[in-house]
Formats: C-alpha cells, structure tokens, sequence
C-alpha cells in the first residue's frame, strides 16, 4: 500500500466514527442573507457548512473557504474556528433558530437555508 492509501484510509476511518451534534448537523448546507443597504444597492452573504469545510461568498465581491472545527456547542449556540486557505484563523458564533430555520451569525442577519 501507497502511504497516500493508507492516510485515505485512516482518514476514513476516523471521520466515520466521528459523529456530529444535532446542532452541527442542523448548520450542514447552504445560508443566505441579503438587504438593503441604500437606495437601491443591496448586500448578500452565502455561507455553506459541509462535513468540516466552510465556502463564503458575497457582495460586495467576497470570497472564503477552508475548514472548520467545533469548538463550543450548547443548547442554541454554535462557535466554530473557521481557518482558511491561508491559515487565517477567525471565530465565527451561530446562534441557531431552529423553529424558523435561521441563524445569526456573529449576532447578524437572520440567514435562511436555500
């Protein structure tokens, strides 16, 4: 076996036994926010939370990707450590609201799941 086999394997393997929370599984897919910010011009941010990779997108034009790791989970509280491509490290706290499937994040908007 290829080392490259074996860490696939490996990785497998772990990530399989790894099981996520409810509210981990609840952030998992596609966020989106958007307003107005004056007459006529608007906003909009996109987040994608899937299995530990984050993808944001928005406008004004804004791009962001990597991985991400749980490191607080309580009741409707989620902080996540978002690091990226470039090792840029920021924390990011959902606060979810599960009856009307939104969020908050980072105490802004209310992002609904498309």
């Amino acid at each position: 076996m290829t080392f490259r086999t074996i860490l696939f394997f490996l990785t497998s393997l772990f990530s399989c036994n790894i099981e996520m929370s409810e509210n981990e599984k609840f952030i998992q897919g596609t966020w989106y926010f958007s307003e107005e910010v004056s007459e006529g011009f608007s906003s909009f941010q996109k987040w994608q939370f899937e299995k530990g990779t984050f993808t944001m997108e928005g406008y004004p034009p804004i791009h962001r990707k990597g991985s991400y790791q749980v490191i607080f989970d309580e009741e409707n509280i989620i902080r996540l450590s978002l690091k990226e491509d470039e090792n840029k490290e920021q924390i990011l706290k959902l606060t979810l609201d599960k009856e009307n499937q939104a969020l908050l994040l980072n105490a802004t908007g209310s992002f609904v799941r498309r």
